[in-house]
Parts: C-alpha cells; sequence; structure tokens
C-alpha cells in the first residue's frame, strides 16, 4: 500500500496538463552575422501572452493575445497532443502585418514553454514562460541572436 501510495503522484502526472495557464513572450531566439543578445522595449517587436486550457483527450483551447509593434489583437488557439508527450499542434489566426491561419507546435522544455517561430516573423524560436492571468506586461522581451 506504501509503494501505491508513494507512486500516486507520478502515475497522476501524465494525466495532468502541464501547459495549462498563462504563458508570455520572454525570449526571441534568431540566427544572424554575430552572436548578441539585448532586451528590446516590448512595443517594438511582438509580443505574445496565450491562456491555454487543457481539454479532456489531449486537446486544448485558449486565447492569443498579440502585440504588433504596439497593435493589438486577439484570437483563438486550438490544438492537440502530439505523438511525444509534452508536445502540442497548435492553430491560430493573425491579422497583422496581414491575415493569416497558421500553425505551430509548443513544447515543454523544464517548466517553460517553447514554440515555433511563426508567430514573431525572423525568429528560430520561442521561449514563453508562466505568468498568473492578471501579471503585468513586461517592459522589454529578450532577443538572443546566435551567430550562423
Amino acid at each position: 500500500m506504501r509503494v501505491l501510495v508513494a507512486l500516486l503522484p507520478f502515475l497522476a502526472a501524465p494525466l495532468s496538463a502541464p501547459i495549462g495557464g498563462t504563458w508570455e513572450l520572454a525570449r526571441i531566439f534568431r540566427t544572424g552575422p554575430a552572436a548578441a543578445s539585448r532586451a528590446l522595449p516590448r512595443d517594438s517587436t511582438v509580443f505574445i501572452r496565450v491562456t491555454i486550457e487543457a481539454e479532456p483527450h489531449g486537446y486544448i483551447l485558449g486565447t492569443l493575445e498579440r502585440s504588433y509593434f504596439g497593435d493589438a489583437e486577439r484570437s483563438r488557439v486550438q490544438g492537440k497532443a502530439g505523438d511525444t508527450p509534452r508536445r502540442w499542434f497548435v492553430t491560430y489566426r493573425i491579422w497583422k502585418p496581414s491575415w493569416e491561419r497558421g500553425e505551430t507546435v509548443l513544447w515543454m522544455v523544464g517548466d517553460t514553454l517553447r514554440a515555433g517561430s511563426a508567430l514573431v516573423p525572423g525568429a528560430d524560436s520561442l521561449e514563453l514562460r508562466r505568468v498568473s492571468d492578471d501579471a503585468p506586461y513586461p517592459k522589454t522581451v529578450l532577443d538572443i541572436v546566435s551567430a550562423k
């Protein structure tokens, strides 16, 4: 019985949805001619905050708040779990700079959420961090460039 009680948190872990909650853009990863790291003002780039609810059978629904160089837009995201644990395929709609329906992959790395580059033009990948629903928006986003 003690073994069962000790294993209960591990058995329940796959059933929980670690992706549920509010996530915001923390870092943008790009490739460029020289390595650099700089803090960009949030309104001078594309900023993202996404709130995700986990549904039964690996489906997720959510709201995407996206600021395109200071101009706000809001959309829905939906998706489903991938074949690999802690990976989800999501679809979204954005209107700026032009209307687009897109898809990207989200995956958990430790306690951060990584995203494919589709949501930020010129990015190789994105890193989102978990925040509370009412957290204030950050003043800057970290832009990390790795040399080619």
